[in-house]
C-alpha cells in the first residue's frame, strides 16, 4: 500500500517501480511484474537491470518475443556484457535458433574465459549435433567447465559423460557416472540421469 501511494506521488521513480515489481513477484503475479519492469525501462532506458529482469519473466511466463527482444536489447547496450551475450544465447536455444545460440555463447566465452557456464550451455548443444567433431570440441569445453565450476556442481560432469558416451569412451563414462552418483546431492536433478545413463552403460 506504502509502495502503491509512493508510485502515485513519484510516477517516475525507478526505485519504486523496482521495489513494487519485487513485491508482484513475491505474490506470484508475474505480469503485475513485467507491467512494473516495462514501466521502469521507459523511465531509465540505460539501466540494463530491469531489461535482465524483464527477459527472464518473460521466459517464465512464455512470451519468448518479448525475452528475445529484450535479450536482443542488453547486447546492444552493452557488447562488452558477457552476461548478456550468455542469457541471449539461453533464449535463442528456447526458441530454437541453435546457430544464433551457440554464435552468443562463443561471445560470452570469449569475454568471460573463466566462466563455467558458457561452455557448458555450449557443450550442451555441440553434444546434440549428431557428430564426432562436434562431441570432441565438447568434451574440451567440458573438461575446461569442469575445472571452473565449484566442486559441488555435477552438471558439467554430467555433460562430458554424454560427450565421452557419444565418443565410444565407455571406461571413463561409467567412472565419471559413478563418481556423479556418489559425490552429488541426492536431489539433485543430475543423480537420476545419471543413474539411467550408468545403467545403459552397464547393460
Amino acid at each position: 500500500k506504502i509502495l502503491l501511494q509512493a508510485e502515485s506521488l513519484f510516477p517516475q521513480s525507478t526505485l519504486v517501480m523496482d521495489r513494487l515489481s519485487a513485491v508482484a513477484l513475491r505474490n506470484e503475479n508475474v505480469e503485475e511484474a513485467i507491467g512494473y519492469l516495462k514501466k521502469q525501462i521507459q523511465c531509465d532506458p540505460d539501466n540494463l537491470i530491469p531489461y535482465l529482469n524483464l527477459s527472464s519473466l518473460a521466459q517464465l511466463s512464455g512470451d519468448i518475443q518479448t525475452a528475445l527482444d529484450t535479450s536482443e536489447t542488453i547486447v546492444k547496450l552493452a557488447p562488452e556484457r558477457w552476461d548478456g551475450h550468455y542469457h541471449l544465447a539461453s533464449v535463442y536455444e528456447i526458441a530454437d535458433k541453435v546457430e544464433e545460440a551457440k554464435s552468443s555463447y562463443q561471445k560470452a566465452i570469449k569475454l568471460a574465459p573463466k566462466k563455467w557456464r558458457p561452455l557448458n550451455n555450449l557443450a550442451y548443444i555441440l553434444n546434440g549435433e549428431g557428430h564426432t567433431k562436434a562431441w570432441k570440441e565438447a568434451e574440451l569445453l567440458l573438461r575446461k567447465a569442469i575445472a571452473l565450476a565449484p566442486k559441488e556442481e555435477p552438471t558439467p560432469q554430467y555433460n562430458l559423460v554424454l560427450s565421452l558416451f557419444n565418443l565410444g569412451q565407455q571406461e571413463e563414462a561409467t567412472s565419471l557416472c559413478q563418481h556423479i552418483i556418489e559425490a552429488s546431492t541426492p536431489d539433485h536433478w543430475v543423480v537420476d540421469e545419471a543413474k539411467l545413463l550408468l545403467n545403459a552403460l552397464t547393460s
